[in-house]
């Protein structure tokens, strides 16, 4: 789960329940802007700093890989 999408602060991404996950924020062209491991539960990251458009946030873990696309406003 991604929220709020779309977002202008902070975004928090919300792993499926008790699995581990890996989560990727990347620009359209695929430059990396934001990664974690091991994520259990939620985690948050800024998106002040990022310019405005769209990026895609991959969930990956043992069962499959999760694209989502993020949306930055001002």
């Amino acid at each position: 789960t991604l929220y709020p999408n779309p977002s202008s602060t902070t975004v928090s991404i919300t792993a499926p329940e008790n699995i581990v996950s890996d989560v990727t924020v990347s620009t359209m062209l695929g430059e990396r802007v934001f990664s974690k491991s091991n994520v259990t539960g939620t985690t948050q990251f800024s998106t002040a700093t990022l310019p405005i458009g769209q990026y895609i946030v991959k969930i990956s873990n043992n069962n499959g890989t999760s694209n989502q696309i993020l949306q930055v406003i001002r």
